[in-house]
This record gives C-alpha cells, structure tokens and sequence, in this order.
C-alpha cells in the first residue's frame, strides 16, 4: 500500500454522544510462512495457512502502534501487541509457548465490535519480546502465560472493518 506524504482529510471528532467501551477481546496469529501479500500490501494466506485464536484473559490484551524518530530523522513504526492467557500449564502450551518465543507472525487484535487491527507485515512478522509463564502464589494473584510481540515498519497498523469476513474460513 503507497503511503503519501501529503495530508488529504482530517479526523474529526464524533458528534453523536455515547459511550465507547473497544476493548481488544481476541488475538489471531498467523505465521508470516503462511502468509502472502501483493504489491498493494494486500495479505492473503496460502491454502494450508491458518488464523490461530487467542482468548486473552480478562482486561490483559492490548495493541500499540508507535511512530519513532531516529536521531538522524528518520522515522519507522513499532507494533506492539500483548495479552495473557490462563489455564493449566500442558505440554501442548509449553510447545505453543516455545513456538510463540522463537517465531514470526501477523497478528490480528480483535475488538469487542468485531473491527479490529492488522499488525506485523509479511517481510517484518511480530517476535517475541517476552514470553512468560507465571505462577502466583494465591489465587487472586495473577498467573498464567503472559506474551509482548514487536515489529518495526514503514506503515501504521491496518484498520480491518470485519474480522470475521477477513480471516473467512481459514481460523
């Protein structure tokens, strides 16, 4: 997707009155092996490729999309996204933890009106920055698997109107 440097609209603020509660409720991951994109930015996944669903805990999961300046003036976006998961610590969530640690992914962070956000390109995936699996010592204590994926680019996070019709069949 061709970023301009010239401004064409602006953002205005919402006249309606209301209430605004979009919490990021869900996570997909996909490997950046199983994704293709086009000269436009457009991501597709190969036939055997697969949205992989996250169910955060409760008020854990949560996006940043960054604009840095370098000393020299150059300028490059950071991605972030974090959440936790609770539950038992299994075999199959020690591989998922290991996997989690060592790869590279698009993640998608859905939110509560099931719009959500793309984030992490083909070319520069999300990797993990921390991985951790916490047991507490009571139970109103935090615990479980705690995860902050990065990547830095050249465009901010794209706005997806319809996660359901974008990840279609392939979740």
């Amino acid at each position: 997707m061709a970023i301009s440097c010239q401004l064409a609209s602006g953002i205005t603020k919402d006249l309606s009155c209301g209430y605004v509660l979009q919490s990021v409720k869900l996570i997909y991951l996909a490997n950046t092996d199983d994704v293709e994109s086009d000269a436009n930015g457009e991501v597709t996944l190969k036939s055997e490729g697969k949205w992989h669903l996250f169910e955060p805990a409760k008020n854990t999961a949560s996006f940043t999309d960054v604009l840095n300046t370098t000393d020299s003036g150059n300028k490059y976006r950071t991605h972030t996204l974090s959440f936790s998961v609770a539950g038992s610590y299994t075999d199959e969530v020690q591989t998922i933890m290991d996997t989690l640690s060592l790869g590279s992914f698009l993640g998608i962070a859905v939110f509560s009106d099931n719009t959500g956000v793309l984030l992490g390109t083909k070319n520069s995936g999300l990797e993990a920055t921390v991985v951790t699996n916490t047991g507490a010592a009571s139970a109103t204590e935090a615990s479980g698997i705690s995860v902050e994926m990065s990547s830095d680019l050249t465009s901010s996070a794209y706005h997806i109107e319809d996660v359901k019709t974008f990840i279609g069949e392939n979740a």
